[in-house]
Formats: structure tokens, sequence, C-alpha cells
């Protein structure tokens, strides 16, 4: 199994008047992997919805039990022990709570029994002769109970009906398991399905030495062993600038250009393909191919996808952090580390802020309703695990979410743990950073540019400030005289759509050939200035105008 450390983020949400408000953050680590035990966060709000729902039916009166029911579940116990439990175990349980779980129906304990499977409840106590259990016991229906084999006799049919009739009690499950009776899944990983060779960890793998003509590389044995297992030969070394072209192709994406070509060609015979190598991979395009596969494994995406499919403005610094990953030859355990957990392993790292965005790269219904929430919360946990899953794992988890893995040791129950690992990593914006060393190097200048200002400031403060003050108040200040002044509009509206004409004076012309006969004109200004007390409106005469205005 793969085992990897990993720190997540939890955010405790409380639900006020259909609002969702974050109320606290709490941060932790743990070593996570697939036996993981589920995470339960209980809600205070939970328990008072559930008590408000429940105190109707407490208020009611509650009806009586029959006086008879512990003598029924008795011989309905009796009839278990005696008859049931082996005839179940014999003819049931493999397909139903054992290796599998047919038609989700579990017959494993009392309450999955009663329970029922994805048709729903298959029987009522007390009417199991009308069941559609019953029917399939008897071969009235398709499917035939038990399945690919022979009809039950008519007596143990019978017994089974009249197990279930008389309250269909367990004495115990019918597998033995530690786990508690109303367990997601039975399901029990075999030690075949553990010793499956993707599981396992790289074996060193020996090759002949002897198939390939002229070994360059211990990679060159392994190409042979697939050559020869296909009784193929090997075709005439390609030529030096072949190698150089195919190089750029494979690593770049693009053809080297007419100079690079000539000058790495230029180099001695046996130094042309390795500078040819460090050329590509010193490029900032080598990052820019390679991560198109990864951003494609990671769902990267820059809109939310749905109807609307609005932009992501942001999406850009986790695609631009996949890149530079590649481009520093950064070590996959820190790629991986950091894309699920970034912000809790290197906080003040900014590229480690933009890996998170792996989490939040999902598909994201930007309109919901308040009853969609809830159910959009938790697919979002989906494709946080399912990619997590098929990116780092390669493994197809997500299928789990309704049932225990076709193909793949995978349970359900193991999905719900993987997936509760994720509950409260939260899609949200966060600034970073970009250049923190750049900043630093910034605030330190202005803070130094800026401290004999202060100094002065607080010199003045300290020995010339409180005569200044005193020399101001003893001085008479004379009052100044009202005045007018030309204020600056900002903003000059027309209703009727006249055409107005800024002056340089700031006063404004009107044309008339254009002006209706009434309008309404909004004049919008700022000022500084208190107490106004009265406005006036000036008109002046102009050359221009009909009859020389106004």
């Amino acid at each position: 199994m793969c085992r990897c450390i990993c720190t997540f983020r939890f955010v405790v949400w409380r639900k006020m008047a259909e609002k969702s408000v974050i109320i606290g953050v709490i941060r932790t680590s743990f070593v996570s992997h697939l036996d993981w035990g589920i995470l339960t966060i209980k809600y205070c709000p939970l328990l008072l919805l559930l008590v408000a729902i429940a105190s109707p039916v407490l208020a009611q009166p509650q009806d009586k039990l029959d006086p008879a029911h512990a003598a029924r579940m008795a011989k309905s116990l009796h009839l278990f022990k005696s008859t049931i439990r082996q005839a179940l175990t014999s003819h049931c349980v493999k397909c139903h709570g054992g290796e599998k779980t047919e038609g989700e129906f579990n017959i494993t304990t009392r309450q999955l029994f009663l329970l029922g499977g994805a048709s729903g409840e298959t029987f009522t106590v007390g009417k199991a002769q009308e069941s559609y259990l019953a029917d399939m016991l008897s071969h009235r229906v398709e499917p035939a109970m038990p399945m690919n084999s022979g009809k039950l006799s008519g007596t143990l049919v019978t017994s089974i009906l009249k197990w279930i009739d008389l309250g269909a009690a367990f004495d115990r499950p019918l597998l033995d398991t530690n786990e508690p009776a109303d367990a997601w899944t039975q399901r029990r990983i075999s030690q075949e399905q553990k010793d499956y060779w993707a599981f396992k960890s790289l074996q060193q793998t020996q090759f002949r030495q002897d198939l390939h003509p002229n070994p360059q590389n211990p990679i060159d044995h392994f190409i042979a062993a697939g050559i020869d297992s296909q009784q193929l030969r090997f075709s005439q070394p390609a030529k030096t600038n072949t190698l150089v072209r195919r190089i750029f192709l494979d690593t770049l994406g693009m053809p080297p250009t007419h100079s690079q070509l000539t000058e790495l060609l230029s180099h001695p015979q046996d130094q042309i393909i390795i500078r040819t190598i460090e050329l590509v991979l010193a490029s900032p395009h080598y990052g820019e191919r390679w991560a198109r596969h990864w951003l494609d494994v990671a769902r990267f995406a820059e809109s939310h996808g749905f109807e609307q499919d609005y932009d992501r403005p942001f999406a850009f610094h986790y695609r631009d952090f996949v890149i530079k990953a590649l481009n520093q030859d950064m070590s996959y355990d820190q790629f991986t580390r950091w894309q699920l957990a970034g912000d809790e392993l290197a906080p003040e790292n900014p590229l480690a802020m933009m890996a998170t965005g792996f989490l939040g790269a999902g598909v994201f219904p930007t309109q919901i309703t308040a009853n969609e929430v809830e159910s959009s919360r938790y697919d979002a946990l989906d494709d946080m695990a399912a990619t997590t899953g098929t990116a780092m794992l390669a493994l197809t988890i997500g299928c789990a979410r309704c049932h225990d893995h076709k193909f793949d040791p995978i349970p359900a129950a193991d999905y719900y743990r993987f997936t509760s690992t994720f509950t409260t990593a939260v899609r949200s914006n966060q600034p970073v950073v970009m250049n923190a060393a750049n900043l630093v190097a910034q605030q330190a200048r202005f803070k130094a540019e800026h401290q004999p200002y202060l100094d002065a400031l607080k010199n003045y403060e300290q020995t010339k400030l409180r005569s200044a003050l005193d020399v101001w108040l003893q001085t008479p200040q004379a009052k100044e005289p009202p005045g007018w002044f030309t204020l600056k509009f900002f903003d000059v509206q027309s209703e009727k759509g006249s055409n107005i004409q800024r002056q340089a004076d700031q006063s404004f012309k009107v044309q008339a050939d254009t002006a209706p006969a009434q309008d309404v004109f909004t004049f919008e200004f700022h000022s500084h200035q208190r107490n106004l007390q009265a406005l006036r409106i000036e008109a002046f005469a102009d050359s221009t105008l009909k009859a020389g205005g106004p």
C-alpha cells in the first residue's frame, strides 16, 4: 500500500440562518494510508437539528409493546440457532455479505438484514409470506434464489419465512468480524489481492547482457530484451543530426532551429548528444511541454466548468508551479506532498502555496441553491479523493463511492475513510507573495529611507511642538472674509441629451441648435470647503450662441 505523510487543514463550519460561517480553524498533521480509521467530527447544530426533529415524536404517546413480543423473539432465536444460521451460511452469505454483496443486500447481521437491499425492503416482519423475498426463494420471480444453485426445500423456505415473521432474531453475526454490526462493508481483502504486483515495491530486474550489439547504457539491455521477445532486429543507428532532432521533439515538442543545430553539430562527435540534452533540459520549454501531461491528470482548467463556466483568474498559479517544479527537477516526494499540503509543510514558500491548487482544480458549480450546498460540497470532496487516487496511486478510488470496487481491492469503507481526510480542505483564494526575498529587501530599503523623517518628526514633537502650539493659541486668529470660489465639477449630465461643452474657465456651453426647449442638468462636484451658505449660477453672453446668448 502507498504510504505518505500528509497535512490537511481542518475548518469547523456552523450553519446559521442558512449561511455557512467559518467559526474556527484547526490544523493538524498525521500519517495516512489505506487502513485509516474513520474521521468523525460531531457538530452541535446537527444534534440540535436531530432533537428538533425528534421532539414531536417524543411528544406523542408511545405504542404499547406487544406482550407476546418476547416470546416470539425467543422462538425466532431458537429457530435461527437450530436451522436458519446453517441455511443462510451454506446458501446465502457468500453473495450477500461474504465475498461480495449482490444487490446491496447484506444478511450478515440483523440490522443489515432488516435494512433490505437496492430494491428497498425485501420483506416486512409479520408478512413474510407476501414478500419479494418469499417470491425469490419460491422461484416465482427472477432472480430466483439461491442463484445458480438448486431450489431450497419447501420446508426450509417455510422455516425461513416463519423465522422472519417471529422477528428475525440473530444470536451473533453470520461472519466472525471485529467490525461493528453496522459496518459499511464486510468485504475482506484476500492475501492474493494484497500480493498484486502493483502493490509491491519495485525489484531489481536482470536482463541478458549479450542481446544488444553495442550497449551504451544499462537501459539498452532492457530494450534489447523487448526486441528479442518480439523476434525483431535492430535497425541501423540514426545519424547524429537525426538524434538531435528527436531529442528536441521528444523533450521540447519542437525541432531545433537552424542556428541551434549548426552550433551543436560543430562540437566533437562524442559531445554532441550530451550538449543537446543539457541544452533542452535547461530550456524553460521543457517544463512547459511535460507539465501538460500532469495537468491533464490533475484535471487542470482555467474555468469552473458546468454551464456557466466562469473564468478562474488565478488558476495559472498552479500551472506555473508544475512547470517550475519540472524545470527545477523537484523530487517526486516533494512534488506530491506540496500538492496535498503545501500550505502546511512550507507556508512561507510561494511555490508550496501555489501547489495546493491541485486540490481545488476540479469543476465547481458557481450557482447553487441552499439545498445543493451539501451535495455540491461532497462532490468536491469526491473529486479531491478520486483525483488523488488516480494521480498519486494509479487507483480508481472514486469507483468505490457507491459500492466496493469491482476489480481493485478497495472496499467502500476505505473510500470513505480516504475521503474523510479531505473534509476540511476548503477551496479559497489566498494572498501569496511571489518573491518574498525581493519584498523583504524593498521593505528594508524603504524603512532605511523613511527612518530619518520619522526621527525628525519625533525630535520636532519633543522639542518644538509644545512651544509652537502655545504661540498659536495666544495669537488672535483673523476671520477670513466670506468669498466666492468656482466649483470644479467632475460630472455633468443632461436629462434630454443636450450637447454640453466644458470651457477652460470651468464654465459650460450648451449648443443652442441641439438643445431642447426645456432640459434638466445635473452637476456633481466635490469641495473641501466647509460651511457653504450660498450657490450662485451665472449666465454669460457668447457670440457663438443664437442672438449672442445667454
